[in-house]
């Protein structure tokens, strides 16, 4: 035991012994840095711009779909309600209705009170498929501008004297 070092058993745990008796500490590069790189600053806003640009256009994105949707439902409801007063009027063979006379009629409606108000038109045709049992078939078109596009949504049902 005479030409051993007693440094051996003081050594801190994990760390290594070099060829020539130095100790490495696990630690020794990071005690010499107290601070943070100027790349690694521009790195990280550089990824939180990023971020931040994705997520802005996503939500952009997402409320303009939205918006499309609020007037497509808008639109549907206003065809819904039309095809329902043509559904429910009392129809009989010797009297027509109004909303049954053959023909075409159009008239502005608000697709989407708003803001901003999103107005359309819509178009109801009235035709005699059957003469002789006075089955009418009645088609309802509901067309709206928006965003510069013209958006269009038709339905259709049939109706015979009751």
């Amino acid at each position: 035991m005479i030409g051993q070092s007693t440094h051996a058993a003081a050594r801190p745990e994990g760390a290594e012994t070099l060829r020539h008796g130095r100790v490495l500490s696990a630690l020794r590069g990071w005690k010499r840095r107290t601070g943070l790189a100027l790349i690694e600053v521009i790195v990280g806003i550089g990824i939180i711009t990023l971020t931040s640009a994705t997520a802005l256009w996503a939500l952009g994105s997402a409320n303009r779909l939205a918006t499309v949707n609020r007037n497509f439902t808008g639109a549907k409801t206003l065809i819904q309600n039309k095809i329902d007063e043509v559904l429910c009027v009392p129809f009989h063979a010797s009297s027509t209705p109004p909303v049954l006379t053959a023909g075409t009629t159009s008239g502005l409606v608000t697709v989407n009170a708003g803001p901003p108000a999103i107005t359309g038109t819509m178009t109801t045709n009235v035709l005699v498929t059957d003469p002789a049992l006075g089955i009418r078939e009645v088609k309802v078109t509901v067309a709206y501008p928006y965003n510069g596009a013209i958006y269009s949504l038709s339905m259709a049902t049939a109706r015979c004297p009751d």
